[in-house]
């Protein structure tokens, strides 16, 4: 299964529009744990990370079927981002 990188996090959040002091204190954690997430240090857990996408405006269950099903070495950088989330009529 394919784990989430840092660059995906940063990737979301900039897709958002959202800045790293929104997301902490969305989710209740440090800015600098967000820091950490996004430089590939530690991983969001699922809660957190579901939440992160709902704040990005980014479809949950169309990202997650994209990542169960792509391969494993799939980047889902910015430009995937926007793509997926264009397929569903969101902005980007």
């Amino acid at each position: 299964m394919k784990h989430i990188t840092g660059d995906e996090l940063q990737a979301i959040r900039k897709y958002g529009r959202k800045t790293i002091a929104f997301i902490s204190q969305e989710l209740g954690i440090s800015v600098k744990t967000l820091m950490n997430w996004e430089k590939g240090v530690g991983t969001p857990n699922t809660n957190q990370f579901i939440n992160i996408l709902k704040l990005c405006e980014v479809d949950s269950y169309l990202y997650i079927d994209q990542l169960m099903n792509s391969a494993p070495d799939t980047v889902f950088d910015a430009r995937f981002i926007n793509d997926l989330c264009n397929k569903k009529g969101k902005r980007g």
